[in-house]
């Protein structure tokens, strides 16, 4: 999903959950991350930075760390 989906989706109200690989510098969920109460973001911190999408040295160990279980807390979170 485009990252503006998500700010689209927080500005009209609707809950969202997102997920973000890499933590780079001005890339970070802190910084571009949903900003709705509600809103949730998911993020595993697992030292690797410098990647891009396209060009992963380490097999997108960032994405592959977050669980189903995850996914599903986070879900509950947000329709409470």
């Amino acid at each position: 999903m485009s990252p503006k989906n998500v700010h689209i989706a927080t500005a009209v109200g609707t809950p969202v959950i997102s997920i973000f690989g890499r933590n780079q510098e001005g890339l970070s969920p802190l910084r571009w991350g949903p900003l709705g109460l509600k809103d949730k973001f998911l993020h595993k911190d697992v030292g690797c930075i410098e990647c891009l999408a396209h060009n992963c040295k380490k097999e997108f160990t960032c994405l592959k760390a977050i669980t189903v279980e995850d996914v599903l807390k986070a879900v509950e979170e947000v329709l409470k």
